[in-house]
């Protein structure tokens, strides 16, 4: 008879093996469905309890021009992100921890390291690290599809900050 914690292990395992058989293109669509239906939670939680993650201008970057952070944060940040809080911390995992427990290690490091780099508030911290959980998961199924998994991570990371530009500046403009 399995245990609570078996049954949620196998869970992620089932889920890891079909999205291993999914196309790119649906695996990308998956991967920014995920990342906004986290933020709709995040303002969901938000609404309800009042509890503010800020509007953004605790971000020196929002502060720039629209073009700087076209090319910035939409273009270049997603890709430097990618590589140091998902690609590094895998790589460092898979090389020094030989324990078939890796892939906790990884899902609880990587989202930690990724939502210390937003230290714009205490509530943003937590919300990306909801939206870092998920690029990490998103990384790990990646590169056990053989696929470039920095390439996916970077571009479903990518999408997600452009449609928050879009929000942001000319929806919400």
């Amino acid at each position: 008879m399995k245990t609570g914690r078996m049954k949620k292990f196998d869970t992620i395992i089932f889920v890891v093996r079909y999205m291993k058989r999914l196309n790119v293109l649906i695996f990308i669509l998956i991967g920014v469905s995920a990342l906004l239906l986290i933020s709709f939670l995040i303002l969901l939680f938000q609404n309800i309890t009042g509890i503010s993650i800020g509007n953004g201008s605790e971000n020196p970057l929002l502060n720039e021009s629209k073009f700087f952070v076209l090319i910035i944060g939409i273009l270049i940040i997603p890709f430097f992100e990618t590589l140091i809080f998902q690609a590094l911390p895998f790589y460092v995992i898979n090389k020094l921890i030989r324990h078939k427990r890796k892939l906790w290690m990884f899902l609880i490091v990587s989202p930690i390291l990724f939502s210390l780099n937003h230290l714009f508030n205490p509530a943003y911290i937590l919300a990306t690290y909801f939206g870092g959980l998920a690029l990490a998961l998103i990384y790990y199924i990646g590169y056990y599809r053989k696929e470039n998994a920095i390439l996916l991570v970077a571009v479903i990371h990518l999408i997600n900050n452009l449609v928050a530009f879009i929000f942001r500046y000319l929806i919400g403009s």
